[in-house]
């Protein structure tokens, strides 16, 4: 099984709302969307329930998928749609979610790192966007200039990281080397 840890932001801020007083409606809705991802005969999905942390604007999640996916964020399309199917069946806030979308979008996804070591303390997840750039830059400088042991495993992962972040500036533009 492939895993994606994700983050989902409402995508309309202009209409006020707090996704934690529908934390129970969310879950349930995971579950319905499990359900019919289960289904599936093409590439069976599922969010671990367990794992979903409830922000004020933000879902955090772990997606599980049977394939590969080169886009995650367009499987959450069933997870949007149900939202809204459900939560229309309410009559005091039916139309909560339709509310916020934004061009027909409800969710804008992000990848992110969750650094829990165990599921059950509070969750310690990282959006990559929440990383301010000179921070990064300066982890990488002082990577680059510290001194080099003989061959650990860390240094193996710390030198695949680096030799992957070159791979990512050189496919995207950033660094054009003629």
């Amino acid at each position: 099984m492939n895993q994606y840890s994700m983050r989902v932001i409402i995508i309309n801020q202009e209409v006020e709302c707090d996704l934690r007083q529908r934390k129970t409606f969310i879950l349930h809705t995971i579950g319905v969307c499990n359900s019919k991802w289960k289904a599936s005969e093409q590439n069976v999905k599922f969010i671990d329930e367990n794992d979903c942390v409830v922000n004020e604007k933000s879902i955090y999640f772990t997606m599980y998928s049977e394939n590969e996916l080169s886009t995650p964020g367009r499987s959450l399309k069933l997870f949007s749609q149900l939202l809204i199917k459900e939560n229309e069946k309410f009559k005091d806030d039916s139309k909560f979610f339709r509310d916020h979308l934004s061009h027909g979008k409800l969710f804008k996804t992000f990848p992110v790192l969750d650094l829990t070591e165990n599921k059950k303390d509070n969750a310690t997840i990282v959006d990559p966007n929440d990383i301010d750039d000179g921070e990064f830059l300066k982890a990488l400088i002082d990577y680059v200039l510290k001194p080099k042991t003989p061959y650990t495993p860390q240094l193996n992962i710390e030198r695949n990281a680096v030799n992957q972040m070159k791979l990512l500036v050189l496919n995207s533009g950033i660094l054009i080397i003629n």
